[in-house]
C-alpha cells in the first residue's frame, strides 16, 4: 500500500490521508524519494519541480483538444505526483519544517490555479462565453471550500493525535508564535505576505469549520495519552470520510474525466458529485459532533 516506512510507521497518517494519496500517488512517489535520497535536491526543490509540470499541464489545457488534455492530464499527475514526493523526502532526512509545509501549500493552490485557468480560458477560446467566468468561479469555490475542510480537519486531528494539543486560530500574534519556523516578524516582502495570507486562510477554515470539532474554542487544550487514543478512536471514521473531499481527489478526477476528454463530466462532477458529498460528510461530521458533546455533558 504504502511503500514509505516512516508514513506508514504511524497509523494517524493513514487514517487522515487521501484515498488516491495512500493507494495511487505515495506508491508512485516511493521509488522517486528513494532515487532522489543521495542527491542534492532539496524537498523544496521537488515541490518546485511538480509547479513547473503544474504550468506545463495548464498550457496543455489551454490549447485544448483531445490529444492536449490527454497531455494536460499526464503532467498534472507527474505534478501531484511530486506532491507526495517532497514530504517522504523531508522525512528521510529529517528536514520537515513548517516553512515546507507553508510552502507546499501554496504551491498546491498554485499549480491547481494553473490547470484549471488553462481550462476555462480553453472553454472561453471554444465562444462558450456565455457561463464560462460563472462555472470558473463555481468550481473553484466549490473546491477551495471542500478542500479547507479537509485541511482543517486534517490539521486538527493531527495536532491532537500526534502532539496531544487543540491549537485554535484566534489571532495573528498567537498563530505567528505557534508557527515560529515561520519567522513572519524576521521575514520581509513577499515571504511576509505570504505568511500574513498563510494566516488568513486558515482563519478562514477555523470560522468555516470550528463548529464541528467538539473542542472548539479560544483556549489551547491538552489531552493526556488516553484521551488521545479516544480522539483517534472517535474522529478515524469521520477523517477517512473527508478523505474523500480533499483537493487531490477532485484533482484525480478532473485527470480521469481529461483522458476521455468530457469536459462535459469535469464540471457536473465537480459542481454537483462533489458538492453532494461534501453536505453529506458536512452532516455526518455534525451529527457526530452533537453526539461526542452530548457525551460528554453526561
Amino acid at each position: 500500500m504504502i511503500p514509505d516506512p516512516l508514513y506508514d510507521s504511524k497509523k494517524y497518517y493513514v487514517t487522515a490521508d487521501e484515498p488516491v494519496n495512500t493507494y495511487i500517488y505515495r506508491p508512485t512517489a516511493w521509488p522517486i524519494v528513494r532515487l532522489l535520497i543521495n542527491t542534492p535536491l532539496t524537498p523544496n526543490h521537488v515541490t518546485l519541480i511538480g509547479l513547473v509540470f503544474g504550468i506545463i499541464a495548464g498550457v496543455f489545457y489551454y490549447y485544448g483538444g483531445h490529444l492536449n488534455y490527454a497531455l494536460g492530464a499526464f503532467f498534472f499527475f507527474v505534478a501531484s505526483i511530486m506532491d507526495c514526493t517532497d514530504g517522504p523526502l523531508a522525512r528521510l532526512r529529517k528536514s520537515e519544517s513548517e516553512f515546507g509545509r507553508y510552502f507546499e501549500g501554496i504551491v498546491d493552490y498554485l499549480v491547481g490555479g494553473a490547470v484549471f485557468l488553462g481550462f476555462f480560458l480553453n472553454i472561453y477560446n471554444q465562444g462558450n462565453t456565455e457561463n464560462t467566468l460563472g462555472l470558473c468561479i463555481a468550481v473553484m469555490v466549490s473546491i477551495i471550500i471542500h478542500n479547507m475542510g479537509w485541511d482543517y480537519t486534517r490539521t486538527q486531528f493531527f495536532s491532537i493525535t500526534r502532539k496531544g494539543v487543540y491549537i485554535p486560530v484566534n489571532s495573528f500574534k498567537y498563530f505567528c508564535q505557534t508557527h515560529i519556523e515561520l519567522n513572519y516578524y524576521k521575514s520581509s516582502g513577499p515571504i511576509k505576505i505570504g505568511i500574513y495570507f498563510y494566516y488568513l486562510y486558515h482563519l478562514i477554515e477555523h470560522l468555516f469549520y470550528s463548529s464541528t470539532d467538539p473542542n472548539a474554542g479560544n483556549k489551547v487544550k491538552h489531552y493526556t495519552e488516553e484521551e488521545k487514543k479516544e480522539y483517534f478512536k472517535n474522529y478515524s471514521s469521520i477523517m477517512k470520510l473527508w478523505g474523500w473531499n480533499g483537493g487531490k481527489t477532485h484533482f484525480t478526477f478532473f485527470i480521469l474525466c481529461s483522458l476521455f476528454y468530457r469536459i462535459d463530466l469535469i464540471l457536473a462532477g465537480i459542481l454537483i458529485g462533489f458538492n453532494v458529498l461534501w453536505l453529506v460528510t458536512l452532516t455526518v461530521h455534525k451529527l457526530h459532533f452533537y453526539r461526542s458533546r452530548s457525551r460528554k455533558s453526561l
